[in-house]
């Protein structure tokens, strides 16, 4: 091969070789449906960022009471005081949505108090999120924001606007 063609096929192939790196993967959109509706299993570091914030999954019952705008595992551990144990629950994947709203709700009281250029985030279909765990959310002047995930998030993410 020539070096010109060399050149031109590195170029190519670059895209292709940092997208394969990546550990996260990122929506843009105006409106979003999160689905958290019986996944199997949310693991341990997965996470989801809204905007500037993000939502770290953790199995840990204690870790998670420590830890701001923290979301519940599949499975989680809860130390007892008493005989020093730890159990293992099964939770509903469905509640992860719930847990979600909620600190979308708390972070909109937060952010508004401090900065009145800043816009609400609106919830979508309550009924949906409470029975199915699907949670859909846009910004109440509709303007564009971004989600990012840990790259295997188990949660699928559609962009409805």
């Amino acid at each position: 091969m020539k070096p010109r063609s060399n050149n031109f096929l590195f170029l190519f192939l670059l895209p292709f070789i940092f997208s394969c790196n990546s550990n996260q993967v990122t929506y843009k959109g105006k409106k979003f449906e999160i689905n958290y509706n019986r996944l199997e299993h949310i693991s341990d570091g997965d996470w989801i960022q809204i905007e500037d914030q993000k939502f770290v999954h953790l199995r840990s019952i204690q870790l998670a009471n420590k830890t701001p705008y923290s979301l519940p595992t599949t499975e989680i551990l809860v130390d007892s005081l008493e005989n020093g144990k730890t159990f293992k629950d099964q939770i509903n994947s469905n509640s992860v949505a719930l847990h979600l709203a909620r600190y979308l709700d708390v972070i909109n009281t937060n952010k508004t108090s401090k900065n009145e250029n800043w816009s609400k985030y609106t919830l979508h279909a309550i009924p949906k999120m409470s029975v199915m765990g699907i949670l859909t959310f846009s910004k109440a002047d509709s303007s564009t924001f971004i989600i990012k995930t840990s790259k295997d998030y188990p949660a699928p993410i559609r962009i409805l606007e």
